[in-house]
């Protein structure tokens, strides 16, 4: 799964997750519920910071969103945040 279906999938779900960098796959991530098993290796992604990701990768041209989608989802919201402003 990658940053942005992430995203898209905590807002169409309006729930927050925890994501993990998946080792063998660069610019993919694990995904489960917030709420279940170990935290460790995880971070949780939010509603707020999923619709500023999604309004933004929406808003942008398709070249601009090719090279958002290659981006770690910190950097990708730090961005989205920066351009929300």
């Amino acid at each position: 799964m990658t940053a942005i279906d992430a995203a898209r999938k905590v807002v169409n779900e309006k729930q927050c997750v925890l994501l993990r960098p998946r080792r063998e796959e660069p610019l993919q991530y694990d995904c489960k519920d917030a709420f279940t098993g170990k935290k460790k290796g995880w971070f949780f992604l939010d509603l707020f910071t999923s619709s500023a990701i999604v309004k933004v990768h929406e808003a942008i041209n398709e070249t601009n969103q090719a090279k958002l989608e290659k981006l770690p989802i910190q950097r990708i919201a730090s961005i989205c945040f920066q351009l929300i402003k």
